[in-house]
Formats: structure tokens, C-alpha cells, sequence
């Protein structure tokens, strides 16, 4: 049979393809609340399988609960990975039903895992007449290729894989794939707790087994090794790594009562397949289901109208088309990108109900080198006109971005406008990622969008410009989609009068910037330098001898072996000698205080004072932060390249940092405040009465609740108890616990514990808040700050005991924090807004937390004070007062 008619198996790794899905996808319910995410990520990868590879045979490999063959052999292995999820347990008898509906022959063995059913119905199958494809997330499968087998590697979420064959995988790997389990024994494996060689990652692994090969030769020939080190470390962990290797081979010798030739696919149950479909509405799935039952129709494709405009005229016909409706959508693809966020825009792409509009720019805005390519003059010229236009919605995705790649051409959008990212963002806000291929990813199925084939014609155009075209045409959608979850959300208000104005203050703090004094910090870097060699020498002479202290091994030897301290902390290569550790340590020797020192120079240093300078942006001399709206789960704005919110608090070598943020000759920074903004909106949430009381009177509300933790008139309160007091407040709304108020206060947990009882005995509604807050939580899933916000907690019912509990804690803070956050973005909007009205620049440059920093005239310092005040206290209606504080300075640590 020749290689172009021989049939292909594909062997699934089933277990890892459910797990992929569950941690891929979002929490998808049905209308019935039941999790759906595996099952319709796992259905996803089967269907898309079918559709595009045709297999001729077909089997799903599963493991089982039982331990293994390997766990015999090392009782640690895969001793640290936690329990399957609750919530994907609950998936797996729709996943049995999916691959039952499918007519897919499954396999699951005790005592063995799925990759070992796998080696072994490889191995086979080449006893066949099927060419053998397995479908993995799983690296350690590569093992198996050869010229009989292959490999679809999924390497992101469920969507991307890629293909390895023996000449490709052995080009990737820089060896034979047969030798992976040797390449295991010397390196390891974190996610199974292989151990492997300790000391030997995977650059000197792959070295050593280029060099001689397998696990048994570089034993053999250890002496021939260059470095003494790595044979020494060989020498002495030779059995380990002998065990590692053992571990990390997959059998391919298992005797499976499953016949090859018996393994051949004749397609789905349709009817049970669509009944499943609808049972746990799989819509889009449901779509592609033939009506007839007949597995060889095909589902309709849907194909882009794309048209490319090359001439003014089509561009003036584009124009007059756009305004005779009354939405569009949009798209502008960046080409390059600058360090105050500019960026070059090389093509935009306009959507209007079915067809598709590509436009491409002269990049370098000069002279035009192609006669289809328009200058950014001439699309201010004809496009601008249309995103002003009031009458017409614009429908796009990160507006910030696109306003700072045009800002110097004064492109900015009237309302009404719609953008995708931020509504995302609203709907689920404990995502790391709110890109635009994954937020299509996340919300087509759900929102029965159908994601176009292709183009229809000949029309040149990139895979790059194709998969723009795919976006675009999601938009509007998307939009529509969004407003309803919204709307059902009770989000409308939060997106039309927060969310979408915040864009433009953002947009025009990164566009002012912040000016640096580059000498001063010549100067402090010079500083610091010498400060860290001193401390350098001080811990080599307290210590004996010179070493690395930024090497854990090393400083673990030091402080474990040679001086004695006692280690607290076990893990893989040693004994910890993080943070954590050497802060417990740091009473017992002076070197230890000395090494967190040094460390902390260290970090300042390379992290702001020798990087702040590199960022200055050489156009506007200034450096431009950049704030994301998408950034935190509780509706914070986060910093970043660089973080300025990162800067240490309340410490001298902090503000040592902040002096080298400088205002411009003739103004000067204004801090406002918010004073204990958490602590109020805890008393007007939980209405506790003594809490009310003190902030309606002004009382200082530290002192006030040390006076009732230790029963003594405020005026004797000594400054200890007031700290402890301000722990213990602080503590309360991010839900501590006695051992963290224990490790926060330096005491025993007992005390702690009755420092909490106390507390909760005077401010009785707090905790009654607290559990009210938790119960709710627990039945509705998500919490709200008083603005509607919402934050998602499916992990509150969780049956690992820290998982629980880190979300219970959320369901405490999240109300308070969030509506904080609510709050001064409230006053940011309404800030810029009555400036503009004054015609005035509103000065805002940076927001940390509950502060808003404004650079601003000298002169108008006491004008700009009264606006400000009035409108951060009036931003929010509690039942107590909002109070705001001031600071001035020419530097930014003048501010503290």
C-alpha cells in the first residue's frame, strides 16, 4: 500500500485533553447553572479532529483513579499535584456521554496511565496497515514518534498544535526522541516530581545527551565529562537518575484486549449526538449537526465580502456608505509600537453589515509608495468625520491603544462608541487575558457566532490580514451579545457612566506623562551601588568566605550548613531561603538581616533607579506609564512598563524614589487622598453603629477601636495599642486570619485569636457583615461592590481547604476594595470633566490606589484644591462623610 493511501489511527490522550479544556476555557454554564467547560472544550477538539484530519480509525485513552505501576516504584510520584477540581469531576460523565454519542472506542486501565495505552496500541498498530497520529498536550509523548507514528502537539489552550514527525521533533529536541526518558532521568520533571539530577537543568541534560547519548553512556563515560561539577553530581545521584529514567518511559508492551482492526471510525450516533447537544446547549455545535442525520453532509461555510479600497474615490464611496447607517465596526492593525504607547498603524478594516472594507496606510507617513496605500492625512481627511459623528455607533476593541497610535493626529472618538475589551472585562473579570482571539475564543459559542471559512474571490491578502477580516466581522455581534449579558448583569451603569469615560482619562495621564530627574538618579544609582558593596563585604566577613548571595544554593549552604541556623523550609534542590524564611531568621544572626538588606538594594536598583532613566521617552523627555483598565479582578487600575504603584510605601529608600519624579519649572504636584476610604465603606456597608459613629465625629478611628480592644478612655490610648488596633482594622477587610494577625503583630495565635474576638465584640454588625458576605458568596457565586461590579467565585465551594478559604476571604474585601476602586474612577471622570469645562487641563498624571496626583500651575494651587475637593467627596453617596487629604511638593516624595 502506498504511503499516500495508507489510513491514519489517531490515538487521543484523553486525559489531558480535559484537563486542558477545563483550565482554557472560562466557567460556561448552562442556562441551569451545570459547569460546562471541559465537556465543551474537549467536544470542540473531537469535533474540530473529525472535521479537518477525516481519521479512518479512532481511540480515546483514559487514566484512572488507582495508582500506578510507577507509583510502586517511587511512592513520590506525582505526590505534589492536587486532586482533580470538584467541578471537573462533575464534568466527566457528560464527557463519557459525548465520546459514547461519537461511537469513539475508549480505554482506561488500573494501574497504568493513559500515555502507556498509548505507547502500546502505537506499538500495534504498526503490525497494521494504519500510519499512527497521536493527539496530545503532553511533551513526554514525543518519545514515541517515529517513522510509523506522529504527533499533534497542542501547545496553547485547545486551539493551536502542532506537527512532529521524526526529522522535525529530532531537529526540535536536538536528539532522538527515543531518548526523552534519558534526557527526564538527568533533568527531572516537575510536574510528575520526577527528581531526576539535582543541579542538572535542561540546557547541561540536553548537552550531556547530545554528547554521548543515552542515560547508560553518560554513566559509563562520566570521567570523560568536562566539568567536575556535573560529573560529581552524576557520580553521586546515579541511581536517582537511573530511577528518573525508569519513571519517564512509556510502556508500549501492555497486553490490551482491543483489536486495531476493529478500531475503525464510522462516524457519530446524530440523534443521540443532537439530543446531547441541546441537553447542554452546545449551540453553535448544534449548528453543524446535519438535519438529515446523513454524517457526510457538511455544515454551510460562511465566506467574507471583502473589498479593498485602492482608490480616494472608493474611499469617499466607503464614507458615504458608513453614514447612512448608524453603527460600524472597526479595526486598525499596529505595525510597530513606541515607548509612550504611539505606534505606527499599517491597515484599517471597517465591517458593515456583511461586507468587509480593508484599507492599508502608508506606514511611515511619507510619500506613498504604492498607489493602494493612503497617507494618515488622507485618512484623517475622509474617516475622521465618521467616529465623530454623534448619530453613529462605533463599534471597536482597545480605544486607548488606537487614540495613542493617532494621538498626534488628534483622533478621538465622539460617542456613542463600543469597546469589546473593556465590556469582556466587566463580564469576567478574573481573567489574565482579554485579547481579542480569546475573547472571540471564549463568547462565540455562546453568542452563536459563526467565525468565517475564508475570503470569497481571489483577493491577495496576508493570513495576518485574513484573520483580521475573521475578527471584525465578530464585532458588532459581540456587541449585541455583550449588551444583553450587560444588561442581565445589571452592568449597563458600570459600563456607560465608569468604564467607556475612564478610557479618555486614562488615555490622557499616559499621554502627560511624568517628568524624571535622570542626575538625580545617576547620583542615587552611584549611591546605592557603593551602599551594596559595603553590605557585600559586611555578610562575606559575618559569613567566613565570599559566595553569591542571590544563589539560593549558596546562601542556603551558608546559613543551614555552615553557620547552623535552623532551616524551616524543605523543597526540592534544599532549604528555602526566601522572604519568608529569612525574616524568621532574621533575629538569630545579623547576617540575616544583612542579607535582606542587600537584597532589597539590590532589587530598587536594577527594577527603578538604573531602568527609570532607559524609559524616558526621547521625544517628550518625559517617561509615559501605561494604566490598564483590565489589569486587577477588583476594578483597580494596574501600572506597568513601569509599575509605579510598586514603588515601596512609607519607607526612606521609597521615597528616596519618588524624589526623582520631578514637576515641571513653575508647577507642582497635589496629592489628594482619600482618608481611610476601605475602613468607611466597610462601616456604611456592614452599618455597624460604633464604626458610624467614629467617622461621623472624626474620631481617629485607630485610637477609637484600640480604646475599645483594650477598654481604656481613648485619651491614654499608648501608640503600640493604637498599631495594634490599626493592624487589626486593616486586617478585618481583607479577612485575617490568627495566624496572619499572629505573624503581622509578632504574638502568639491565642492572643491574636482574642484580639479578634474583642474586636468583632465591639463592632458585632462587621462580622455579621462578614458572614453574611460569605453566605451570600456561596449561593449566588459572585460578590458586588455597591456599584454593581461584580466578581466571580466558583472556587468557594472548593474542597481544598486553601482554595476555599483564599475565596472566602475575596468575598469580604471584594465589596470593599471594588467600590473604592468605583469611587475614584467616579472622580477621575468627573475631575476631568468640570476642567474641561473651565478649560482647563485637568493635570491628572498618576492614580495609586486611593490617590489621585495631579502636576498643575503653582498659581491656580488653591482653585484646583476647592474643584478637587468637592468633587471626591461628593463622588459617592455613604452615610458618613468622604474625606480627602492634600499634600504639595516639587517632588513626588515631598507628597508623604
Amino acid at each position: 500500500m502506498s504511503k499516500k493511501d495508507t489510513k491514519k489511527l489517531y490515538l487521543i490522550d484523553g486525559q489531558g485533553l480535559i484537563y486542558r479544556a477545563f483550565f482554557a476555557l472560562p466557567k460556561l454554564t448552562t442556562t441551569h447553572g451545570q459547569l460546562i467547560n471541559a465537556a465543551y472544550g474537549f467536544t470542540l477538539v473531537l469535533t474540530r479532529l473529525l472535521e479537518e484530519q477525516k481519521p479512518d480509525g479512532l481511540i480515546i485513552a483514559f487514566d484512572t483513579p488507582k495508582p500506578t505501576f510507577r507509583h510502586k516504584q517511587y511512592s513520590e510520584y506525582k505526590a505534589q499535584r492536587e486532586k482533580m477540581p470538584q467541578e471537573l469531576i462533575e464534568q466527566l460523565s457528560i464527557i463519557k456521554e459525548i465520546v459514547d454519542c461519537y461511537n469513539i472506542p475508549s480505554i482506561a486501565v488500573e494501574g497504568f496511565e493513559a500515555d502507556d495505552i498509548i505507547g502500546s496500541l502505537a506499538e500495534m498498530a504498526k503490525n497494521s496497515d494504519y500510519q499512527t497520529v497521536i493527539v496530545t498536550g503532553d511533551r513526554d509523548l514525543l518519545q514515541l514518534i517515529d517513522k510509523d507514528t506522529e504527533i499533534l502537539l497542542m501547545q496553547k489552550g485547545i486551539t493551536q498544535v502542532k506537527q512532529y514527525q521524526l526529522d522535525s521533533v529530532k531537529e526540535f529536541l536536538g536528539f532522538s526522541p527515543q531518548l526523552i526518558p534519558d534526557y527526564v532521568g538527568l533533568k527531572g520533571d516537575k510536574s510528575d516530581n520526577i527528581p531526576g539530577v539535582p543541579g542538572i537543568g535542561e540546557k547541561t541534560a540536553s548537552d550531556l545527551i547530545k554528547t554521548f547519548g543515552s542515560l547508560e553512556n553518560i554513566i559509563n563515560n562520566k570521567d570523560m565529562i568536562e566539568k567536575p561539577a556535573i560529573r560529581n553530581k552524576i557520580e553521586k545521584f546515579q541511581e536517582q537518575a537511573e530511577l528518573s529514567k525508569s519513571l519517564a518511559i512509556i510502556k508500549k508492551d501492555m497486553d490490551l484486549d482491543l483489536k486495531i482492526k476493529n478500531v475503525l471510525y464510522k462516524g457519530p450516533d446524530y440523534s443521540r449526538l443532537r439530543s446531547l447537544f441541546q441537553k447542554y446547549e452546545f449551540k453553535k455545535l448544534l449548528e453543524k449537526l446535519p438535519d438529515d442525520g446523513n454524517k457526510n453532509s457538511q455544515a454551510e461555510e460562511e465566506y467574507i465580502s471583502l473589498h479593498e479600497i485602492k482608490k480616494v474615490s472608493e474611499l469617499k464611496q466607503l464614507t458615504k456608505k458608513i453614514k447612512s447607517k448608524d453603527i460600524f465596526s472597526f479595526l486598525f492593525n499596529k505595525a510597530s509600537l513606541k515607548r509612550d504607547f504611539t505606534g505606527v498603524i499599517d491597515k484599517i478594516l471597517f465591517a458593515i453589515e456583511e461586507d468587509v472594507y480593508l484599507i492599508r496606510i502608508d506606514a511611515g507617513n511619507a510619500l506613498i509608495k504604492k498607489s493602494e496605500y493612503f497617507s494618515l492625512k488622507q485618512i484623517k481627511e475622509y474617516l475622521y468625520p465618521l467616529f465623530q459623528d454623534k448619530k453613529i455607533e462605533k463599534v471597536g476593541y482597545d480605544l486607548k491603544n488606537i487614540w495613542n497610535c493617532f494621538h498626534e493626529n488628534s483622533f478621538f472618538f465622539n460617542l456613542p462608541y463600543f469597546d469589546i475589551m473593556i465590556a469582556a472585562y466587566l463580564l469576567n473579570p478574573s481573567q489574565t487575558e482579554y485579547s481579542l482571539t480569546k475573547t472571540i475564543q471564549d463568547y462565540s459559542e455562546q453568542a452563536g457566532i459563526t467565525i468565517a471559512t475564508g475570503i470569497q474571490g481571489d483577493n491577495d491578502i496576508s493570513e495576518k490580514e485574513l484573520e483580521l477580516c475573521r475578527q471584525i466581522k465578530t464585532l458588532i455581534p459581540l456587541k449585541k451579545y455583550f449588551n444583553k449579558l450587560l444588561k442581565e448583569n445589571h452592568l449597563e451603569e458600570l459600563y456607560q457612566e465608569i468604564e467607556l469615560p475612564l478610557i479618555k482619562v486614562i488615555f490622557q495621564m499616559e499621554k502627560r506623562g511624568i517628568k524624571l530627574d535622570s542626575a538625580f538618579l545617576k547620583e542615587m544609582s552611584q549611591q546605592f551601588s557603593k551602599k551594596i558593596g559595603d553590605i557585600k563585604k559586611e555578610i562575606f566577613n559575618m559569613a567566613g568566605e565570599k559566595f553569591n548571595p542571590n544563589s539560593p544554593k549558596q546562601l542556603s549552604y551558608i546559613l543551614f550548613q555552615k553557620l547552623k541556623l535552623p532551616a524551616t523550609k524543605k523543597i526540592k534542590t534544599g532549604y528555602s531561603t526566601d522572604a519568608g524564611v529569612l525574616n524568621k531568621l532574621s533575629e538569630r544572626h545579623e547576617i540575616v538581616a544583612k542579607i535582606l538588606n542587600y537584597r532589597e538594594l539590590e532589587k530598587l536598583k536594577n527594577t527603578y533607579i538604573d531602568k527609570l532613566p532607559q524609559l524616558i521617552n526621547p521625544e517628550t523627555g518625559r517617561l509615559h506609564t501605561c494604566f490598564n483598565q483590565t489589569g486587577t479582578t477588583t476594578g483597580r487600575l494596574s501600572s506597568n512598563n513601569p509599575n509605579l504603584q510598586n514603588i515601596p510605601v512609607r519607607t526612606e529608600l521609597g521615597k528616596a524614589i519618588r524624589n526623582a519624579f520631578i514637576a515641571e519649572k513653575d508647577y507642582i504636584y497635589l496629592s489628594a487622598d482619600y482618608s481611610q476610604i476601605e475602613l468607611r465603606i466597610l462601616a456604611h456597608l456592614s452599618r455597624d453603629e460604633n464604626l458610624l459613629q467614629a467617622f461621623s465625629k472624626g474620631e481617629d478611628i485607630h485610637a477609637f477601636t484600640a480604646a475599645k480592644l483594650f477598654n481604656i478612655d481613648e485619651n491614654i490610648v499608648s501608640e503600640e495599642m493604637r498599631r495594634i488596633a490599626k493592624t487589626i482594622n486593616f486586617g478585618i477587610i481583607y479577612g485575617i486570619s490568627s495566624y496572619g494577625l499572629a505573624n503581622n503583630l509578632g504574638i502568639s495565635r491565642n492572643e491574636a485569636q482574642l484580639y479578634i474576638d474583642a474586636y468583632f465584640q465591639k463592632y458585632y454588625r462587621v462580622k455579621e457583615f462578614i458572614e453574611e458576605q460569605i453566605v451570600s458568596a456561596r449561593k449566588n457565586k459572585y460578590v458586588h461592590t455597591m456599584l454593581n461590579r461584580r466578581r466571580y467565585l466558583e472556587g468557594i465551594d472548593s474542597h481544598n481547604r486553601n482554595i476555599r478559604e483564599f475565596f472566602e476571604r475575596t468575598a469580604i474585601n471584594t465589596p470593599i476594595q471594588g467600590t473604592a476602586a468605583d469611587l475614584i474612577k467616579i472622580a477621575m471622570i468627573r475631575i476631568n470633566e468640570a476642567m474641561r469645562e473651565k478649560n482647563l487641563d485637568s493635570g491628572l498624571i498618576l492614580q495609586i490606589h486611593d490617590e489621585l496626583i495631579f502636576e498643575i500651575p503653582e498659581f491656580e494651587i488653591e482653585d484646583r484644591k476647592s474643584i478637587i475637593r468637592s468633587i471626591m467627596e461628593g463622588s459617592l453617596q455613604l452615610s458618613i462623610p468622604l474625606i480627602v487629604n492634600f499634600k504639595t511638593g516639587h517632588r513626588w516624595g515631598d507628597l508623604e
